[in-house]
């Protein structure tokens, strides 16, 4: 049996690579993947991607495809899953770790920019997720 452990990682690492899949980390690093790094959004063109909430809190944001913005505040002993070429964007707070899951092969990503009245919207989305 491997171990693996997230002790002393900050933002995005692999763990483990099979041969089509792969286990990799978002720790949180505010460059990567805190608010301030929420300025594009990625687009895996043929890799589903799963993200599950081990410590802290975590937003996933989908870009659907009438525009609209689909926000949801990750919760513990939860998977959430963004589907090929879904435009998403993954937000953490300090002490914040998410596992995910996708294939290994991720070649065919892409970002593209978010516009200023998306950031503004879940900036906003998240001040009020933290009040409660």
């Amino acid at each position: 049996m491997k171990e693996y452990s997230l002790e002393g990682k900050k933002g995005f690492g692999v763990l483990f690579e099979s041969e089509n899949w792969r286990i990799a980390y978002h720790v949180y690093e505010e460059a990567v993947n805190g608010m301030r790094a929420a300025t594009q959004w990625g687009m895996h063109m043929d890799s589903q991607e799963t993200f599950t909430l081990l410590q802290g809190t975590g937003y996933l944001v989908v870009q659907q495809q009438d525009g609209q913005l689909k926000k949801q505040r990750l919760e513990q002993d939860k998977m959430y899953m963004v589907e090929c070429g879904e435009p998403h964007v993954l937000i953490l707070t300090e002490q914040s770790k998410v596992l995910i899951t996708e294939n290994r092969n991720m070649e065919h990503t892409t970002n593209k920019p978010m516009t200023e009245e998306e950031m503004k919207n879940i900036k906003s989305f998240i001040r009020e997720e933290n009040r409660k």
